[in-house]
Order: structure tokens, then sequence, then C-alpha cells
């Protein structure tokens, strides 16, 4: 069934076998895998399928080993223990990951602590340089040898992770060089909101997942530049998305401040 699926989705996007592989495996292995003669772990299904549709494996059964359950389970209680802002548990639970997954010899599992890494870094407020380098290692595990900037959105296909640790970088860099993050902002959206003629178009609820911050930071941006009108449209966007998905956060009241203060200006 999984080899069908990844098979099937691959000739219907016309994908290159190099590109798809790019950094997770290599194209004679992924061959192997579409033919059914290997079975990829769970974070290689994931990060494939996302590269090759642009939406989340969540709706698929999987049959996953113990060990690899117990990954999984430990990966969601890390990402849960953050939300709630238990950094303390969070790292001791991501070093003991990091060790039983024997992340340092494995690129997607080294990328997943990396991801959460940054995050505790950034409620931490550590200092730029150890937010930067964290998130670089981890886009380093599966886009090796590539100059990080926002071009790459247009040539390259990427997994969940991977976009979640650009949105880090982009909104890491934004105090420093803004108008590179104006241009992150921009590249990200247009990469989310395309649907390509080969079908390939973004899981709704990855797309809630993912847009509504940049937006924000894109519409606050252009508000400082006076553009007032641009930036109104991606709040409105931003705040819509997030009330259909009865979303009403603290991202959401920063949105509606945001877009009650333009408002005051014109």
């Amino acid at each position: 069934m999984l080899e069908k699926l990844l098979g099937d989705a691959q000739n219907i996007c016309n994908i290159n076998l190099e590109v798809l592989a790019h950094g997770l495996c290599t194209p004679g292995m992924l061959k192997k895998y579409i033919s059914g003669k290997m079975r990829p772990e769970k974070l290689l299904i994931d990060a494939l399928w996302q590269r090759i549709d642009g939406r989340s494996m969540e709706k698929f059964e999987i049959n996953l080993d113990m060990d690899e359950y117990n990954l999984a389970c430990i990966r969601a209680n890390i990402q849960e223990l953050i939300r709630c802002g238990k950094l303390f548990e969070a790292e001791q639970e991501l070093e003991n990951y990091e060790t039983i997954s024997d992340a340092n010899e494995r690129p997607l599992h080294r990328q997943f602590a990396c991801l959460q890494w940054s995050e505790i870094y950034r409620r931490q407020q550590k200092s730029f340089s150890s937010q930067e380098e964290i998130i670089l290692e981890g886009l380093a595990q599966t886009l090796p040898k590539l100059s990080i900037s926002p071009e790459i959105m247009k040539t390259h296909r990427f997994s969940m992770m991977e976009l979640l640790l650009l949105e880090q970088y982009a909104f890491l860099i934004e105090n420093k060089s803004p108008g590179l993050a104006v241009r992150w902002y921009q590249a990200i959206q247009q990469y989310i909101d395309k649907i390509s003629p080969e079908g390939f178009d973004f899981d709704l609820a990855d797309k809630y997942k993912l847009l509504p911050p940049v937006l924000y930071r894109l519409a606050k941006r252009l508000s400082m530049s006076e553009m007032y009108e641009e930036a109104l449209e991606w709040l409105k966007k931003g705040c819509l998305m997030l009330s259909e998905r009865k979303m009403l956060s603290a991202l959401f009241v920063s949105m509606k401040e945001l877009e009650f203060e333009i408002l005051q200006k014109i």
C-alpha cells in the first residue's frame, strides 16, 4: 500500500527522483522503497510523502514496530511539553530521545531534535548565534551543501520539518535583516499557497499551521513600510484561517490588534 502511494504520487506529480530523494536517501534506495523491496522508517515516510504531495500521512494507517512506536510517542510528548512551557522536562526528554534514537547517526531524528531545540532556545531567549546554529544544523541534515536563501523555495521540495526550520530561520533573522526576512516570508507564503498543475497542494491542517505566523510577520513589516493595503490583505487572510479552524489564540488577537492599528492610520 505504502509503496503504491509513493509511486503513484511521484508519477502523477512528475518529480525527479534525485530532487525527491535529495538529502533523505539515495535515488537507488528510493526506488527500492517505491518497489516495495524495502520499507522506510516513519520519519522518512513522512518526509518523502510531504515532499511529493505537500500533505501529511496522518490520514493513513501505518503499522509501526514497537521501537518506532515508542519513538513516535516520545516525539509527541516532547512537543506537548514545549507547548505547555515545561521546558526543563522537555530538555530532559529530548536528551533521552537523542540517545535512544541514535540521533547523531540518523539525520531525520537529529533534524527533529534540532527543531525542538530551536523552539526551546527561542522561548529561553538564547543568543542569536545559538539559535541560528541549531536551526542551520537541522536544515543541513537533509539539505546538505545548500545555500539557505529565499530562492530555494522555487527550486526544491520540502518536508514539514524542513519548512518549520525555514520559518524559524526567517523569524530569527528579522531583527538583524528585516528586508531579507520579508523576502523569506513572501517566498514561504508562495510555496505553501501554490497549487501546481501536477496536483501538489498543501494539506489544510498543515497550511493553517504554517501560514498564519508568516502572514502576521509579513503584515507587520509591510505596515512599518506604510504598505497598509497589502498588510491588511494578509492579516484578513490569516485571521480567516485561524477563525475557520477555531484557533482563536494569542496570534489571532495580535493580528486583530495590528489590523485595528492599520485601520486607524488609513
